[in-house]
């Protein structure tokens, strides 16, 4: 009895102690799961604006980018780090291999300090000597080592080459925002004047092709940023685009599908037109200055662009309501001729409207 009593507190001690060492992982691999970087709060109090998880390297990218002054603040956290291990921030801006790519190096020493520098590696050698990168000039390096995770911390000036494609898509687009308002404003206002016809079409064509052009290029630029900028979403942005170009271009097929003058269903391919148009052009705008935001740019390129959508603004209402005008002078007068030539029919109606017109003019 008393060795058939015995095994059961044995058995109950084994699982009890199975059931603990699971736990234990288990919580440890749900709070390494739980963990993301927009979450993170750095002992610093230091703010990044931007982050990526890298959860297959146990890794967080933290950043904030200047576009005015091409600067780039990272905070590249890696977890699970022993005091032993050393870490890297490794980009490779030629390549996709490691020979050729250019690291940031930190490690702890046994006293607790920490060792950090700048690192190109030219071959597959183990060893990682210390070296000035040349992609960019790197400031402020410096890591941190706690509770089995380093942060390298480094501020980085890019040169400029890298930054032009930013600048190109952003002009392609602002041009765009600035084209497609004048082209209407050309249809709109131009029309009235008869001397104009059909030079103000031509004008008009002219305008919202060059506009759908650089439109076409804005987007393509757009898709390359987006590609080189892993973990960057900027799905608002990149959702109004996609559909600007997919009404512009409808509205370049509608042109080959337009109805003449005299057809019954030119009055609704001017409805679909006109407002497609209108709807291009509004989205156009609020594209654009979330194009400011996103790029971060100076406020005087925010507000050279708000100006001169006031100054569309402006021009609009009254050249809108100048050709209000015309269009009832015009109405007035073709209504005044159909009335004499009615008088005048029988004969007898001409003298009395010459007599009309002498009244008038008397007083």
């Amino acid at each position: 009895m008393s060795i058939v009593s015995s095994r059961p507190p044995c058995l109950l001690a084994n699982m009890f102690k199975t059931v603990l060492v699971f736990s234990v992982l288990l919580s440890l691999c749900l709070s390494s799961l739980a963990q993301t970087c927009s979450k993170y709060n750095f002992p610093s109090n230091q703010v990044f604006s931007f982050c990526n998880d890298l959860s297959y390297l146990n890794s967080f990218l933290h950043w904030n980018y200047n576009q005015s002054s091409g600067s780039l603040q990272i905070a590249f956290r890696k977890t699970g780090v022993t005091p032993s291990s050393w870490t890297a921030w490794v980009i490779n801006p030629t390549g996709s291999g490691m020979q050729g790519a250019q690291a940031l190096v930190a490690y702890q020493f046994s006293n607790g300090s920490m060792r950090f520098y700048q690192s190109q590696i030219t071959s597959y050698a183990k060893t990682m000597a210390e070296s000035n990168l040349t992609y960019a000039h790197v400031s402020e390096l410096t890591a941190t080592y706690s509770y089995s995770e380093i942060v390298i911390y480094a501020a980085l000036a890019l040169p400029n080459g890298l930054t032009t494609i930013n600048h190109v898509h952003g002009v392609l687009n602002v041009s765009r925002g600035i084209l497609m308002p004048i082209g209407v404003m050309i249809a709109r206002y131009l029309k009235v004047f008869e001397s104009a016809d059909p030079a103000w079409f031509y004008l008009h064509a002219s305008c919202q092709t060059t506009a759908y052009v650089n439109g076409v290029a804005g987007v393509a630029t757009g898709i390359k940023l987006g590609n080189d900028s892993a973990g960057v979403e900027q799905t608002k942005h990149r959702i109004i685009g996609v559909l600007l170009l997919i009404l512009a271009t409808l509205q370049v097929f509608a042109l080959l599908l337009r109805p003449k003058k005299d057809h019954k269903y030119r009055l609704y391919w001017n409805i679909y037109h006109h407002s497609v148009g209108y709807l291009v052009i509004l989205l156009s705008i609020i594209n654009i200055f979330k194009g400011f935001d996103i790029l971060k740019l100076e406020k005087k390129w925010k507000s050279g662009y708000i100006a001169i959508v006031v100054i569309f603004i402006i021009n609009i209402v009254w050249v809108e309501a100048y050709t209000w005008y015309l269009v009832w002078k015009k109405r007035s007068e073709s209504a005044e001729r159909t009335h004499q030539g009615v008088n005048g029919a029988n004969g007898y109606g001409e003298r009395p409207a010459q007599l009309l017109r002498i009244l008038q003019f008397s007083r």
